[in-house]
């Protein structure tokens, strides 16, 4: 028992020393006190100068010891922001920047000593080489260079700049060079030396360096631009002066502490061994340091840098009221336009509210009356229609908007009846019985009708009906709430017309993939058969003419996918003949045949320089005006004709048409006719004078650009009861025209390489293999890129090439190509399509596939295309 009893008095006293030590610790660490100081000449410098202020601090503030932190200009603010010191010794630039910033807070000045001249403000001094007779005001060192000490030195830089720009200069425009020389003893070395035209550093500067002999006083200029009788400091100057550095206490510092350090400070004599060392003349109160904001301000630089910028934040702050206003108001239209049930909800709440309050008559006539001018401020501010009727449909009140839209005044309208006022008669009939409808207690939503405007014109409302009651539940009138939807049927009608193009141009192109494909073996048999037969065969001419229509077919998809704007359109040279042909065998279908298409298209007319699908479009649309023009006609009579004609300087159609020979394409018809006011507005972009839903008033102003960004012009002839001519002028390029035979007669280059073939089309497939095979290739196929993948994979070295085709099941050919270059990366690769809206030639490049092809193929291109990629490989 005795040893149980020592032993628990051994560990309480180990108890009370552990204690004892954690807290002496703590008590240690917080005895410490850092104060940061700005190193303007290097960490030992700083310590050297400081060090003996922190020992006379720790001399007279007891259980403290400071201690001095040399800080870097890089350093200082996230220093501060740590809290890695207590206090902080810094220029006036950074201490105003930390005081915006980080509410550090100065609690002494100090009293700086040069040359035995005590100063607790300083200025800058903007000078020059004596002899410089052309620099005597700051306005004379535009053009010329300037050095200073650092772009945070506030003597050094920042009180020179606040001059220059108030003298009308922009030192970083109009100066020849602005450059920092990091000490004020550099700034002045490079005026004295002539490097630089003039330098600017801090007061006093000049003096001690003049004193320590390093320089001659009398030999700069100091221009003398600001200040006069209000600055009163001790050296040359050419600023407005500003307090010295401060002392500050940054925010987690105790106020204890520092009003204890702020004593010590401002007692410390000036003949102390701390005051010495600081070079200083001791501390004073802490002086106001306003100047120094107001000139970070005046060049929006430190915590000013976005001085003047109106912010969020800002805006946040200041107009947090009005926002949330104009954020409900908002929300009461969106409330409207998403769900226009819940304003009828609304209403009836708020109705039955008041009813509620009135018949317990709880409510005061100051708060009911409040309410009433929120009722009537939505009912007026809302960007609805809200219209009030009496149980015989006559008006009895409407909102601001209703007033805007329709261009009445209440006062005109009210107690006339809604429906002979404002609604079109042919709808009379409906709209009262959906009116008897709403009075017999039956909400009414969505209904849609055309309230006539004061001017004529007309909107499309969309309505939400609610009947209005007495206390005793008679139904005494009907709230009508609607909304101008006129926009949203106009986008709708829009959106409509571009899904039907989109759908067209998807269409077209299905139809060009599944085309191709039937093309492709007939052109590629059609080759092959010419290329078995002799010359002499009676065949020869049937099978040219397959060939040659298998490749106008060719031609005719790639037209549908200009149309539909899927494939991009190139000028070329060209004869007009065919297409418009081909335009009138089209659009012959669909023309009555009351209506007698006569043609003189001449076979000698020149070459024109055209997209062929623009010149198919010009021919339509005039054809298609034609037709509608002898619609209504019982017989009609449709000419069309093509010839060479010469235009001489005198016979041009337009002013800035030129002299010169012209293809003349004339459209002619015999049907209702123009005058002369409608002729000039016909090329007007959506002008049409067809009824609605005929068309959209595009056809002749796209037909008006394609002519006229071909250099050519259009001109129309047309009399009432006359019909009307198009004449259409394209020019006629120089260079000659030569039929080309449709089969090239060039050598067919083949090979022996092994080539992988696939495509899910088993007649197109076998047709390629055949064609593949008579060039001397070991050609193996495949109709499933999965089975094609699989070949590959067993002897990726057994092909010297693949030739796939893009759409396929299950795995489509770019796919198909990313896989097999995965097994071998330089395997070369063709890639064949019918059409794609998605693959280019650039991006089949960026997968890793060698060449791309469209579909249908001739043999000749084929060739050619194979052995490119293969001789690229060799």
């Amino acid at each position: 028992m005795k040893n149980l009893i020592l032993f628990k008095g051994k560990k309480v006293i180990f108890s009370f020393i552990a204690v004892f030590l954690v807290t002496s610790i703590a008590l240690a660490e917080d005895s410490i006190i850092k104060i940061g100081v700005l190193a303007k000449r290097g960490p030992d410098r700083c310590i050297e100068k400081w060090s003996l202020t922190a020992e006379y601090l720790s001399s007279r503030i007891p259980m403290k010891k400071f201690v001095i932190l040399p800080i870097d200009y890089d350093q200082i603010y996230s220093v501060v922001e740590n809290s890695e010191v207590d206090f902080i010794l810094t220029n006036p630039f950074f201490y105003v920047t930390l005081e915006k910033k980080y509410h550090a807070d100065r609690i002494a000045t100090l009293k700086n000593k040069v040359l035995d001249e005590i100063s607790t403000t300083y200025g800058g001094v903007v000078f020059c080489k004596k002899q410089r007779k052309d620099i005597q005001h700051l306005i004379d060192l535009k053009g010329k260079s300037l050095m200073a000490v650092k772009e945070t030195a506030l003597g050094g830089w920042i009180m020179a700049w606040r001059e220059l720009k108030e003298a009308g200069l922009d030192p970083f425009k109009d100066f020849d060079f602005l450059n920092f020389g990091n000490t004020h003893d550099a700034v002045v070395y490079a005026v004295r030396d002539e490097k630089v035209d003039a330098g600017t550093v801090s007061t006093g500067l000049l003096e001690r360096m003049d004193a320590e002999g390093k320089i001659c006083l009398n030999d700069f200029y100091v221009i003398h631009e600001h200040g006069g009788g209000d600055v009163h400091l001790p050296f040359l100057h050419s600023t407005r002066e500003y307090p010295e550095w401060p002392m500050a206490r940054l925010e987690h510092t105790s106020l204890e502490v520092a009003e204890k350090v702020a004593v010590a400070l401002i007692k410390m004599p000036g003949d102390s061994a701390a005051a010495q060392a600081a070079m200083c003349a001791g501390w004073t109160i802490p002086l106001n340091y306003q100047p120094v904001h107001e000139c970070l301000k005046e060049l929006k630089i430190g915590p000013y840098k976005n001085f003047g910028k109106i912010t969020l934040t800002d805006i946040l702050k200041k107009y947090w009221f009005l926002i949330i206003i104009n954020f409900a108001t908002l929300g009461v239209l969106a409330w409207f336009l998403a769900a226009h049930i819940k304003l009828n909800q609304k209403i009836k709440a708020a109705h039955k509210k008041l009813e509620i309050e009135v018949n317990a008559k709880t409510v005061s006539e100051k708060a009911l009356q409040k309410e009433q001018n929120f009722v009537e401020n939505l009912f007026n501010t809302v960007q609805a229609v809200i219209l009030v009727l009496d149980t015989k449909g006559r008006i009895v009140r409407f909102n601001k908007y209703f007033e805007e839209l329709s261009g009445y005044m209440l006062s005109e309208v009210q107690g006339r009846d809604w429906f002979s006022t404002f609604l079109f008669k042919e709808n009379h009939v409906q709209l009262k019985a959906l009116f008897k409808k709403a009075i017999g207690d039956i909400n009414t939503r969505g209904n849609i009708n055309s309230i006539i405007k004061k001017d004529g014109g007309k909107c499309e409302i969309e309505w939400y009906d609610k009947t209005l009651k007495d206390d005793k539940k008679n139904i005494t009138g009907l709230l009508c709430v609607g909304l101008d939807i006129s926009e949203r049927k106009k986008m709708e009608s829009q959106l409509q017309q571009a899904q039907k193009m989109e759908a067209i141009g998807t269409l077209a192109g299905g139809i060009a993939h599944d085309f191709n494909n039937i093309l492709f073996p007939v052109i590629g048999y059609t080759e092959m058969l010419l290329e078995d037969i002799p010359e002499e065969s009676p065949f020869c001419s049937s099978l040219d003419a397959i060939y040659t229509s298998a490749l106008r077919a060719q031609a005719l998809v790639k037209q549908i996918l200009t149309f539909s704007r899927q494939e991009k359109g190139e000028l070329k040279l060209m004869k007009m003949q065919y297409i418009i042909k081909e335009a009138l065998k089209l659009i012959r279908s669909t023309i009555p045949a009351t209506i007698e298409i006569k043609q003189n298209i001449q076979t000698d007319c020149g070459v024109i320089k055209a997209d062929p699908t623009q010149i198919h479009q010009i021919v339509m649309n005039l054809v298609t005006n034609a037709y509608h023009a002898m619609e209504d006609c019982t017989v009609g009579e449709l000419k069309v004709s093509l010839k060479e004609v010469t235009i001489g300087e005198y016979d041009v159609v337009t002013p800035d048409m030129t002299p010169g020979v012209y293809a003349c394409l004339t459209v002619a018809d015999t049907g209702t006719g123009m005058d002369k006011a409608l002729t000039e507005k016909i090329f007007d972009p959506f002008f049409t004078t067809k009824a609605k839903g005929k068309g959209t008033g595009m056809g002749l102003s796209v037909v008006h650009g394609i002519i006229y960004g071909m250099g050519g012009a259009v001109k129309v002839y047309s009399e009432p009861g006359k019909g009307s001519e198009f004449y259409v002028y394209l020019p006629v390029v120089e260079s000659s025209f030569e039929k080309q035979d449709t089969r090239i007669k060039e050598p067919i280059q083949g090979g022996t390489e092994r080539i992988l073939l696939v495509d899910d089309e088993e007649v197109v497939i076998a047709m390629e293999k055949e064609m593949l095979e008579r060039m001397g290739y070991q050609v193996t196929s495949c109709t499933s890129s999965i089975e094609a993948l699989e070949a590959f994979r067993a002897a990726p070295d057994k092909f010297d090439l693949i030739i796939t085709d893009l759409a396929m099941p299950n795995m489509p050919g770019d796919k198909l190509a990313v896989e097999l270059t995965k097994i071998r990366p330089d395997i070369p690769i063709l890639l064949c399509t019918g059409f794609s809206n998605t693959m280019s030639e650039e991006k089949a490049a960026s997968l890793g596939i060698t060449g791309f092809l469209f579909k249908p193929i001739v043999m000749n291109d084929f060739s050619q295309k194979i052995r490119k990629i293969l001789g690229s490989v060799d």
